[in-house]
């Protein structure tokens, strides 16, 4: 009976979808547990862009930058564009890092350090919402993203942890991802139903069925 009771376990446990993301210093790959690759891999970048909404487009937003001519009835509004939308208006607006104060391109993470946890959280809803869509991956359309797991996989040497007193990321071992503040994000502002935390060396691992062993990581920040 126990047998039993832990094979069928094991098959539902199958069948359940788990979203995958890795957040790093470069780029978030994201997708579905069992696929061989992501279902998107992006800039993990935000972007303060200008666009203008011209009243015969509904939704149309248009990236303008202040040098754009438009017809006198466009109406100008600022938006913070994530991923590959936020490369292309950096770019748009003419390449160039503007200086403190003014329009620039932000990393939320840097040499796997969480910078900026607001454009952070900011980052993974455009990537869970707008990116992944799980409504939309059921054919009954029941499916949101509360039903979904999610599995965050993390660098090896991350075992940091905020601050009491003022909610500052303390990195030990060279790394300030704080575990307690991603599973907070996640179970209050996502609702999903379970969150998970493993360091890219073990999935790394697990994927081509390997107990143990050396797994390299080599990532924009650092090598891991």
């Amino acid at each position: 009976m126990e047998t039993t009771a832990f094979s069928d376990l094991e098959c539902k446990f199958d069948e359940t979808d788990v979203i995958v993301m890795d957040t790093g210093s470069g780029l978030t790959k994201v997708g579905y547990s069992g696929y061989d690759v992501p279902v998107r891999v992006i800039p993990t970048v935000a972007f303060q862009a200008e666009f203008t909404r011209e009243s015969s487009f509904d939704d149309s937003l248009i990236l303008e930058t202040t040098s754009g001519s438009r017809a006198s009835t466009a109406e100008t509004k600022d938006a913070k564009l994530y991923g590959e939308d936020a490369i292309h208006a950096f770019v748009e607006s003419g390449g160039q890092q503007a200086s403190a104060g003014e329009r620039q391109i932000i990393r939320p993470v840097q040499r796997g350090e969480i910078i900026d946890k607001d454009h952070l959280e900011a980052f993974w809803e455009y990537t869970l919402r707008q990116i992944m869509r799980p409504s939309k991956r059921k054919l009954d359309g029941a499916v949101s993203l509360e039903e979904f797991p999610v599995l965050m996989a993390d660098t090896p040497s991350s075992t940091a942890v905020a601050t009491a007193s003022n909610d500052q990321l303390v990195g030990v071992g060279g790394n300030s991802y704080t575990r307690a503040w991603m599973a907070e994000v996640m179970f209050e502002k996502f609702n999903v139903p379970a969150f998970a935390v493993m360091n890219t060396a073990a999935l790394s691992l697990f994927s081509t069925g390997m107990p143990t062993g050396l797994a390299v990581d080599i990532g924009e920040g650092y090598p891991l």
